[in-house]
């Protein structure tokens, strides 16, 4: 027996609480540990491990869940701020009759509260003041328009293409392409880039031809006239450059849309003259004789016709097997390299590629070999790759090209490459 150390009771040894006080008893305080662990089987410990393990568990989860929940309302928060600061934006563009400021500003709100009732609301509110002030503003400017169209028809009766649009251009916002003094405006563009396209004025009649294309997209004459203008001044320009490639490109292209359009078989021919000449003083006659006749083919004359025929001449001379020097590569065999002019491939048509090999006689690829594509004023240099394979994707213009192994017995190979074409050439290696 032992005695409560509070109401002095006498309680069976072993006890932990005092049987009429219920206070814990010091004795059973000190001996609770030994005699729990004296009487518990082994399956509790086990039990209680796992319990702790459980717990945390429970604790790490609870942790990863909060970080969650954290990250999930500090991006709520930015989201609602970004809505809030275009919300006030929209309401102040609103407030000044800023209206289409304003509803650009709420479609940014609605980006970051999409379901936002107020954004919802005001959305469809300023959608209703725009349709009314545009209402407003055609019946406040139609007896205007109606004043102005009547001025605006005889003057284009009178061929006076400047007034017509002085007239009519403050107004074109309200015009469509159907109504008449939409199609009165896009005729004194027209007929004033045309007008001023005979006065020499091929610049300013570029921005009129542009106009009139903005109010009919649809109108062939304007988009055809634009696009003949804008060649003829890209090659002009690459002309004045010495840019001879890109002068030939654009003026090639003006010359197969309209071979009589102003001066352009002059300016083609003199860029063909050009490059002619560039390859002469190389002596690549070949190359020059070839260049020469296609200016021939633009316009025939003595000058450049000579030209052709002295280059010919000089190409045929050329035209025996050379002496072959071997280079390092090559200095073990009496080999030198043959041309095959490969398959031309279709592409997509605003695209230029140029491909091929360098193989052996017995189609094993020689990787390493310098492969250069050249035109008068430009040159680009690759290596072949472990398979022999070169490539020239993504050249800029059409045109005559050069294409050569400048460490290799072999002579340059002329390539012409087109829009849309992938064209394959084959260095062979031959004994």
């Amino acid at each position: 027996m032992v005695e409560c150390d509070h109401c002095k009771a006498q309680v069976q040894a072993g006890e932990v609480f005092c049987t009429r006080c219920g206070r814990a008893l010091s004795y059973g305080a000190m001996h609770l540990d030994r005699s729990i662990l004296q009487r518990q089987p082994g399956w509790v410990w086990l039990a209680g491990v796992s319990g702790v393990a459980l717990l945390c568990l429970l604790f790490i989860l609870a942790l990863t869940m909060a970080a969650v929940y954290e990250g999930m309302a500090e991006r709520s928060m930015a989201s609602t701020a970004a809505a809030g600061y275009y919300a006030q934006q929209a309401a102040a563009f609103q407030q000044q009759g800023r209206l289409e400021w304003a509803l650009a500003a709420i479609e940014e709100a609605l980006k970051y509260a999409p379901e936002d009732r107020h954004l919802l609301e005001q959305r469809s509110q300023v959608q209703q003041q725009l349709q009314t002030q545009t209402v407003q503003d055609n019946k406040a400017k139609g007896p205007e328009l109606a004043v102005r169209l009547t001025e605006a028809q005889q003057e284009y009766n009178d061929g006076n293409w400047a007034a017509t649009i002085a007239t009519l251009d403050p107004l074109r916002a309200n015009m469509s392409a159907e109504d008449e003094a939409g199609q009165l405006l896009f005729g004194a563009y027209y007929n004033q880039g045309l007008q001023q396209l005979a006065a020499d004025q091929v610049a300013e009649a570029l921005g009129s031809f542009e106009k009139a294309y903005a109010l009919n997209p649809d109108n062939p004459n304007a988009a055809g006239e634009m696009r003949l203008v804008y060649l003829y001044l890209a090659g002009v320009k690459a002309v004045a450059e010495k840019s001879w490639t890109e002068a030939i490109s654009n003026l090639r292209q003006l010359y197969q849309l309209f071979p009589e359009y102003r001066d352009v078989q002059i300016q083609l021919q003199d860029a063909y003259f050009q490059v002619g000449d560039q390859y002469s003083s190389e002596e690549e006659w070949c190359f020059a004789a070839d260049v020469y006749t296609l200016g021939v083919e633009v316009r025939s004359n003595s000058r450049i016709t000579s030209k052709r025929d002295l280059a010919r001449a000089r190409c045929q001379a050329l035209n025996t097997p050379p002496r072959l020097t071997p280079t390092p590569a090559l200095a073990s065999s009496d080999y030198h390299f043959m041309v095959k002019m490969g398959l031309v491939y279709p592409i997509i048509k605003d695209q230029i590629h140029i491909r091929g090999r360098v193989v052996t006689a017995d189609e094993k690829p020689i990787p390493g070999v310098e492969v250069v594509l050249s035109a008068v004023d430009w040159s680009v240099q690759e290596v072949t790759d472990k398979n022999g394979l070169f490539a020239f994707d993504g050249l800029k213009n059409p045109g005559i090209y050069r294409l050569s192994l400048p460490n290799m017995a072999v002579d340059a190979v002329q390539v012409a490459a087109e829009w849309g074409k992938q064209v394959q050439v084959e260095f062979v290696e031959v004994p």
